[in-house]
């Protein structure tokens, strides 16, 4: 090859490796330009019948029955937005959560979603997905636990989640929003916060409630909750497992409670008890059932009026001081011990300007009870009394009188007996006074 030749040939090469490098130039910028399109396009929000009929099918995947929405917006590498949502999932056979959500927001990160499709690519593709009934129970959870672990943030606001157990409701939230965030670790733990108007148990109702939860290995947890309870303030920290529905532990204190709307609610006994009162509970670990909770508790109720209650009826009925219908006390402390959720174990200690007592023994929720009373009358009310009533009483350091006796039977209906020992003094003092009053009249 002569040098003529192998500049001719040294110059093709050269320009083959130019159209080389030119083209490989045009596919690497190429594979650029469709990753930017891509990810682009994944920005992008998009929506319409068949984004809605989809989202909705992840739902039934997800176990939730029955479920509508009214519009879901989607951008793919970014979030999911559903608005007019109504869902009601089931927890275990007998409960059931029904769930109206104006709004429902799920944030989530590029990297974590394609993470997701390459690991679950073979159950994504998979035509089983498109017949529900058809993925195994397992291949749904799994589905849904990865999916979960997507999430970096989610909230939501309805207008109203009810509870409801054996068809029946139990609790209703009214006019509520949750806000939780937990990076890529939400399958295993979330923490948030949640607000409230209105939170209804029954016939009782909390409202302005503000609070922070925590979800983690099957335990829900309520810390700093805040709202209003019967006129008053209420703190509390809960904790539940709800694979179990155990309550693990709770901690609540109520400052300020109006007495009197406590009992207009009851529809029992409105009227005849008022006052406020602070209440502190602590319950234990025990089955969320209302008739398994354990616990105790202090009420202090303070500038109290009791009037006519049947208790007092009975105790006038006996031994005779009218004035004991209407009874102001300065204060109430009562310690008490929960059990099973129906009965009260009870100390009680009440001051007053009339009397003062100490009642111990028990109380069921049904309305039967078991006390044992010591009484006081105060000397200032002993001395508006007659001579021969004050002299059947035994009289205090103080000059005051007391007596024991025994409360039982039902609220509604209590039965009052004095001890062997009252009974002893106020025949033997009213005696002595007639004796007394006799050898007087004769001298």
């Amino acid at each position: 090859m002569n040098q003529s030749d192998f500049i001719i040939e040294l110059a093709d090469m050269k320009k083959k490796f130019r159209v080389m490098f030119f083209l490989a130039g045009c596919i690497v910028i190429g594979l650029i330009v469709c990753t930017a399109l891509f990810v682009m396009a994944g920005y992008r929000q998009i929506g319409g019948v068949f984004v809605k009929e989809k989202t909705l099918h992840v739902l039934h995947l997800a176990g939730i029955d029955s479920c509508t929405a009214g519009n879901v917006r989607i951008t793919p590498w970014k979030e999911i937005t559903i608005d007019s949502l109504f869902i009601k999932p089931s927890i275990g056979n007998e409960r059931v959560i029904e769930a109206v959500i104006a709004r429902c927001q799920v944030q989530y990160g590029i990297v974590p979603v394609l993470r997701f499709i390459l690991k679950n690519r073979e159950i994504i593709l998979d035509r089983t997905l498109s017949q529900r009934d058809s993925v195994s129970e397992m291949t749904k959870k799994e589905l849904w636990k990865n999916a979960l672990g997507l999430v970096d943030m989610f909230k939501y606001s309805g207008s109203r989640l009810k509870l409801y157990e054996k068809n029946n409701p139990v609790v209703s939230i009214l006019n509520y929003t949750v806000d939780a965030r937990a990076g890529n670790v939400f399958s295993n733990e979330i923490k948030g916060h949640i607000t409230a108007d209105s939170i209804y148990y029954g016939q009782w109702r909390f409202s302005g409630v503000l609070t922070d939860f925590s979800y983690k290995k099957n335990t829900f947890a309520v810390s700093d909750c805040k709202g209003t309870f019967l006129d008053g303030t209420v703190f509390c920290d809960v904790s539940v497992a709800l694979d179990s529905m155990r309550l693990q532990n709770a901690h609540a204190v109520i400052n300020g409670v109006n007495i009197d709307n406590y009992y207009m609610i009851l529809k029992k006994y409105y009227g005849m008890i008022q006052g406020t009162a602070d209440i502190t509970i602590d319950l234990v670990n025990s089955a969320i059932d209302r008739d398994s909770l354990n616990g105790k508790g202090v009420v202090i109720a303070r500038n109290v009026s009791v009037k006519n209650l049947p208790v007092q009826n009975a105790i006038v009925s006996l031994i005779g001081f009218p004035q004991l219908a209407n009874i102001p006390f300065d204060s109430i402390v009562t310690g008490f011990e929960l059990q099973n959720g129906n009965k009260i174990i009870n100390k009680m200690d009440g001051r007053g300007s009339i009397i003062a007592f100490t009642a111990n023994g028990w109380l069921m929720d049904d309305g039967r009870l078991m006390q044992q009373v010591d009484g006081k009358l105060t000397r200032e009310f002993v001395e508006t009394l007659p001579g021969v009533i004050s002299e059947s009483m035994y009289k205090t350091p103080d000059n005051g009188r007391k007596f024991k006796c025994k409360v039982y039977g039902s609220l509604d209906h209590p039965k009052v007996e004095l001890s062997n020992e009252t009974l002893k003094k106020a025949f033997s003092g009213a005696f002595d006074s007639v004796k007394k009053h006799i050898e007087d009249v004769l001298r």
